[in-house]
This record gives C-alpha cells, structure tokens and sequence, in this order.
C-alpha cells in the first residue's frame, strides 16, 4: 500500500467516523485516490498531502480534532487557494 493511499484511508476514517479497516473494505479507496490524484495539480497533491500528514499527527487520533485544522488550511475561503474551496458564504 502506498503512503499516499495509507494517509488517504486515515483521513477519510477521521472524516467519516468509520473504522480504517471499514474505509478500506469498501474497495473504493484506491479509485477515489486515483480520481484526486489525476485531477489535482501536483503542488497541490503535495500541500494536501503534506497538510493532512501534519493535522492527523497534530490530533493524535483524535478525529473531532481534526475538523477546525482541515476547515481553516485545506479548505479556505479564497478563490483559488487551497485544496478545495468552500463556496459557502
């Protein structure tokens, strides 16, 4: 397994409440990877990836720790910055 992938499952089980092992039994794990990583630019890929390995160390396991530091560094509100952004006024 990748250590893309591997972050990819970790943050997805914070995100979702669901076990690591039940994120990746879905089987989709390697095709949603697939899809962000054809469909970001690489410096992009390499924030996230970066960003999410420092707030899952920060947290230390805890998800609800997770949410203010994803909210604010990998989904700002500025157009055109960050990993996504939140349109949400």
């Amino acid at each position: 397994m990748s250590s893309q992938l591997r972050l990819f499952l970790r943050l997805s089980s914070c995100l979702t409440s669901f076990e690591l092992a039940d994120v990746r039994a879905t089987g989709m794990s390697e095709k949603y990877l697939l899809f962000f990583t054809k469909s970001a630019l690489a410096d992009t890929l390499e924030r996230f990836f970066k960003e999410a390995e420092s707030i899952l160390q920060a947290s230390e396991g805890d998800s609800t720790a997770i949410e203010s530091p994803i909210a604010a560094n990998m989904f700002p509100r500025r157009p055109a910055r960050g990993v996504a952004a939140n349109s949400c006024d």
